[in-house]
């Protein structure tokens, strides 16, 4: 499983790995490279009330960089498991150390205050729908809504709000949602590395 993830997480753009340096004066022949590692894995019941078996992948590193800069302590986590469209993997903090942790970190506040009201919450992929009244409904999409009308959700490119109330995606089975909605995304941290190098 470990080697599927790795490659879930590759196909999105993201590192499976960290070039450690073993000592702060060495040279880049003398580096090790790291790779992420299943240091955690658990089987839980979702927010949405499906139950699933999820993953945390972690490395930690002194990352090598140049001899010009001495090496930075790093870390990198993605939180993987398996839904209606296959494989996925979402970046978290790498100071998260637990499935539990990274899921919580992950779900997006509003999500959970939702249930804690009371309010029904349908998942999607990435892309939570929200219960809400009537007067916040279609909030989070491009522009105002209207029953006849295609549109997508803000951020969601690929997620499409339809006629008829439905929620599609062309790798996620199609998702009626009865109620007035909002639409909130996962947290996630970028998967490449920025310009500092972290």
């Amino acid at each position: 499983m470990l080697d599927r993830y790795k490659k879930e997480i590759r196909r999105r753009g993201g590192e499976i790995g960290i070039n450690h340096a073993p000592r702060r004066d060495c040279r880049a022949r003398d580096t090790e490279w790291r790779e992420l590692e299943i240091v955690s894995r658990h089987r839980m019941t979702c927010p949405d009330g499906g139950r699933v078996t999820l993953s945390l992948l972690r490395v930690e590193a002194w990352r090598y960089y140049s001899r010009r800069y001495q090496p930075q302590e790093a870390s990198l986590a993605y939180l993987c498991g398996q839904d209606d469209s296959g494989l996925w993997a979402v970046r978290v903090p790498g100071t998260l150390k637990g499935v539990s942790a990274a899921y919580e970190w992950m779900v997006p506040s509003a999500v959970r205050a939702a249930k804690l009201r009371g309010r029904k919450v349908l998942r999607q992929g990435d892309v939570w729908a929200i219960e809400t009244s009537r007067s916040h409904n279609g909030e989070s999409l491009r522009t105002n809504w209207y029953a006849d009308e295609q549109l997508f959700i803000e951020g969601a490119p690929e997620h499409v709000w339809a006629p008829g109330r439905w929620l599609l995606h062309p790798e996620h089975a199609p998702v009626q949602i009865p109620f007035p909605v909002r639409f909130v995304r996962n947290r996630q941290l970028t998967t490449r590395r920025g310009t500092a190098g972290d």
